[in-house]
């Protein structure tokens, strides 16, 4: 059925559009293509800068509280290459698929990366919604009887999965968490992203101010295609037929937008007595003008292109691999691999099975004196460095760099004690650094990502929770397929130490939103995959 999904929305878009052009003959669309002109298509580009940015902003602002990196320039360019692959490929949606991979891939977390388009457009689609239902609500004599219903239950819809997500958020999030299942995790983690992503005080004000923004956007650029139409009705008998149009825009059933928007159109506008051709023609110059407006994608798909072409250029390998031998532990059996750094620092890293491959689940873990071997409940370094080599061995193979000289974020040891102190004084962990006049972090990844590359790994699942580490890594060569997850179960002592490292370091810590402080000896498992 997966396979025959994509198919069924193309048939279905040609259907509507043979129907159409079999009621109504092929004047209407000829017309709507000779009614472009040089206006219709600066209004586009302007109209279309305008929405793009809007929308990018949201993006941004979605991804940032799932912990993704992204920046405003970098979500324009991405969001006008999706808007012209949507426009141009089957299906419409084929660009915002690319764009949610290709950013999950970069943001070295897959999942998460298409959650955030997913949450972006379903906030987007919500506003049109809300629109549509008051349109329904308050005038009910433009929308006939087929269409009133149908955004009635999507109306409806939307609510009942609203307080249907809250309910199962508030009575099951908190076990399923803890939950063996993948599924249920997985689940849980999710709801957590809709929490984080959309209705936080952070973000829900932005993210519904953006896509109202959005929405007029849109609206306008209708507006200039139906004036380019020669159709003369005031804007306020216009815009209920346009919010409607928007909202068939959405329905899985069409060729690059094609099919539903001109059918609904044709319906709505005869309904209003101006005439199912001029509904018709008006959603033709519509759907011209916004693929004249994501042109700018075609520059930024091309440019993207010649990147990827571009001779890979390293620098030569600055560490130096010194002995090998065997290292049993109470987790397994590894190979323990010792390096000598340029600058005298020496190396480890411990492996465990076959790495030399794509994919391996890979651990970078910061040197912390006080967390691996003093058991330090300030900090969770120790439990997940425990954490990660389990999984390493539950896995069957992996390798865990351990990085010296990232002690305290990379300040040293003293350093950090004194940070502890201010800690306890009531300053936080990036203000203790502050405060002490040091970088908040200052590790270099260079020697881990070298390691990696003489291991012969050619791309890591990375079990991390920073999305900087990734960002890192990636500059310095390593490819990241996904980042996975490395949750562990906080307590009293760490509590406000991590929250910090969430809210102001954009770590991944889902369950600090789901679990309250060390209540019971139930916590979330020491590394929860998704």
């Amino acid at each position: 059925m997966k396979r025959l999904w994509p198919w069924l929305r193309i048939l279905g878009a040609l259907v509507i559009l043979g129907v159409l052009v079999r009621q109504l003959g092929t004047g209407a669309f000829v017309e709507g293509l000779r009614e472009v002109d040089a206006g219709g298509i600066a209004a586009a580009l302007g109209i279309g800068f305008a929405t793009t940015v809007f929308s990018a902003w949201r993006w941004r602002l979605v991804a940032r509280r799932l912990s993704l990196r992204l920046s405003l320039p970098s979500a324009v360019g991405e969001y006008y290459r999706a808007l012209f692959l949507n426009g141009v490929l089957p299906a419409g949606v084929l660009g915002d698929v690319n764009r949610a991979v290709q950013h999950g891939r970069e943001a070295g977390d897959v999942p998460r990366g298409v959650r955030a388009v997913v949450l972006e457009r379903t906030a987007g689609q919500i506003v049109v919604i809300g629109a549509s239902v008051v349109v329904v609500l308050t005038v009910p004599s433009v929308v006939p009887p087929p269409i009133d219903r149908v955004v009635t239950a999507a109306g409806i819809a939307v609510v009942v999965l609203a307080l249907a997500a809250v309910v199962t958020g508030m009575t099951a999030g908190r076990r399923w968490i803890h939950s063996g299942s993948k599924w249920r995790r997985g689940f849980a983690v999710s709801l957590a992203d809709v929490r984080l992503g959309l209705l936080t005080k952070e973000t829900w004000p932005g993210v519904g101010l953006l896509s109202v923004a959005t929405l007029a956007g849109h609206l306008a650029l209708f507006v200039v295609a139906a004036r380019a139409a020669g159709v003369t009705a005031p804007v306020g008998e216009l815009l209920p037929l346009m919010i409607l149009a928007l909202l068939a825009m959405g329905l899985p059933l069409n060729i690059g937008g094609w099919g539903p928007r001109e059918g609904v159109c044709a319906l709505l506008f005869g309904a209003a007595g101006l005439g199912s051709a001029q509904g018709v023609t008006v959603a033709v110059v519509y759907g011209v003008l916004a693929l004249v407006s994501s042109l700018p994608g075609a520059g930024v798909l091309l440019a993207r292109s010649v990147k990827s072409h571009r001779t890979d250029r390293r620098s030569p390998m600055t560490v130096e691999r010194v002995v090998e031998t065997r290292l049993p532990t109470r987790y397994g059996v590894f190979r323990a691999y010792g390096y000598l750094d340029a600058d005298g620092t020496e190396q480890m890293a411990l492996v465990h099975g076959d790495v030399a491959t794509s994919g391996t689940l890979a651990r970078v873990h910061s040197e912390c004196l006080t967390g691996d071997v003093f058991s330090s409940m300030h900090c969770e370094c120790g439990d997940q460095l425990a954490a990660a080599l389990r999984a390493i061995v539950d896995e069957g193979a992996g390798v865990l760099v351990y990085a010296q000289g990232h002690e305290g974020r990379g300040i040293g040891l003293l350093a950090k004690l004194k940070a502890m102190r201010l800690q306890d004084e009531g300053l936080d962990t990036v203000e203790a650094n502050i405060a002490l006049g040091l970088p908040v972090d200052a590790r270099d990844y260079r020697a881990a990502a070298e390691i990696l590359n003489d291991l012969g790994v050619r791309s890591v699942r990375l079990l991390s929770n920073n999305p900087a580490k990734v960002d890192q890594l990636e500059r310095h060569g390593v490819r990241i397929s996904e980042r996975v997850p490395l949750l562990v179960t906080p307590n009293d002592e760490n509590l406000r130490y991590l929250r910090t490292k969430q809210e102001r370091m954009h770590h991944f810590l889902p369950h600090l939103d789901l679990i309250e402080s060390a209540e019971s000896g139930q916590g979330v498992p020491e590394a929860l995959h998704q």
